[in-house]
């Protein structure tokens, strides 16, 4: 059960690395504001389920499990009764453990040089501090007692064994054994330890690699997803984004995504008239009739597709149209025109509104010095020359 839930967490994970990643191709793709949300929720997910699935993932070490060596006291000298025994360092390496920020696990393997018998390895694991590091290099010779908790390399033997130690080299330093051979109790057998890997096939690394893959795209996609509101306008930001490199599209007045946002418009409000609808580069406002107050307006600011809240103002008598009323194609190819016929314009924003009956297309643009716009027929596309 244990690893199952390891399992899930390491899903999540992986899918919030993908959050955090689809936040920076959504800012790539124009989402503006809307990256934010899978940044927070990225970097949440990440920083949260990351140590704990490192912690459920906790292997042993030579048999001990973390919730042993978290009750370990490093500094309990060991049993002056124990039995000790000259013994020969052979190898070491940290478990990727620490207590009290001081005291380094290590699992060391050693032989043991009997009084009588044959010499033997063994593997042990033990709290080592950074200063007693370099008298335990691979080859030296140390005093092993043997305790309770197992046999423990004795940091501060007894002066008595201080020419045993001396001659140790003379008397053992020829004589080999063979490599330990260590197997966990049953219990602890499958249990994994923090920071000590051990070599992994490599078709279980290509297939692990693979899982990983599948779930930061996973997590990336359906944050991208959901930051623009639908595979529809995910595809056109994609497919646009060059277009926006090299100048030929703007801003969401000369997008395919405006159909998109005008159709949404249309499904969520029903029969409900605008009076107004503006076109910025990545977002609309709009002014809509209320359905509660006769002559109140209800302003809204869409963003692929999801109307915030409104606010409510008062309405002009200029008369209302709908949302189908209006030739995105129209607006592309007038605003494109703009472009062609000043190339140095920049379009601030793009306004439909019913001005004396008709359908007219107001297009306001930012110049160095000052600002301008120019008025369109929303039907036929001809300028409407402004007094």
């Amino acid at each position: 059960m244990k690893s199952w839930g390891r399992r899930v967490l390491l899903v999540l994970f992986w899918g919030s690395v993908g959050a955090l990643l689809a936040g920076g191709i959504s800012l790539i793709l124009g989402a503006g504001e809307a990256s934010v949300l899978p940044f927070v929720v990225g970097t949440i997910g990440a920083s949260v389920i990351g140590p704990i699935a490192a912690v459920m993932g906790a292997k042993t070490v030579t048999g001990q499990s973390i919730a042993q060596l978290a009750k370990a006291k490093p500094d309990e000298p060991l049993p002056a009764d124990a039995p000790r025994l000259i013994a020969r360092i052979e190898s070491l390496r940290e478990a990727g453990v620490t207590v009290q920020n001081f005291h380094h696990l290590f699992e060391i393997e050693i032989t043991v040089f009997p009084r009588t018998g044959q010499p033997h390895r063994e593997t042990i694991s033990q709290f080592i501090t950074l200063g007693d590091l370099p008298n335990l290099a691979t080859g030296a010779f140390v005093v092993a007692a043997t305790t309770d908790a197992g046999t423990k390399i004795d940091l501060r033997p007894a002066p008595q064994w201080a020419e045993s130690l001396r001659t140790a080299p003379e008397l053992y330093g020829r004589i080999t054994a063979p490599a330990a051979t260590h197997t966990p109790p049953a219990d602890t057998r499958e249990e994994v330890v923090l920071g000590a890997g051990r070599a992994m096939h490599p078709a279980r690394r290509a297939v692990n690699l693979f899982l990983v893959a599948v779930c930061v795209a996973g997590g990336a996609y359906g944050s991208l997803l959901y930051v623009f509101n639908g595979a529809d306008r995910l595809t056109v930001a994609v497919v646009e984004t060059p277009q926006r490199w090299s100048g030929q599209v703007h801003g969401l007045w000369d997008s395919a995504r405006l159909p998109l946002e005008l159709a949404d418009i249309q499904a969520q409000l029903g029969d409900r008239e605008l009076q107004h609808i503006v076109v910025f580069s990545d977002f609309i406002s709009l002014g809509v009739h209320s359905d509660t107050d006769p002559i109140g307006l209800d302003t809204y600011a869409v963003r692929n597709g999801r109307l915030d809240e409104p606010w409510a103002s008062t309405r002009s008598d200029d008369g209302g149209f709908s949302a189908a009323d209006i030739d995105t194609d129209l607006i592309r190819e007038v605003t494109q025109r703009i472009y062609r016929e000043t190339p140095d314009a920049e379009i601030s924003d793009v306004q439909v509104r019913r001005s004396a009956g008709a359908l007219e297309l107001n297009v306001s643009i930012t110049g160095k010095y000052q600002s301008t716009y120019r008025v369109f027929d929303a039907v036929t596309g001809e300028e409407i020359p402004q007094g």
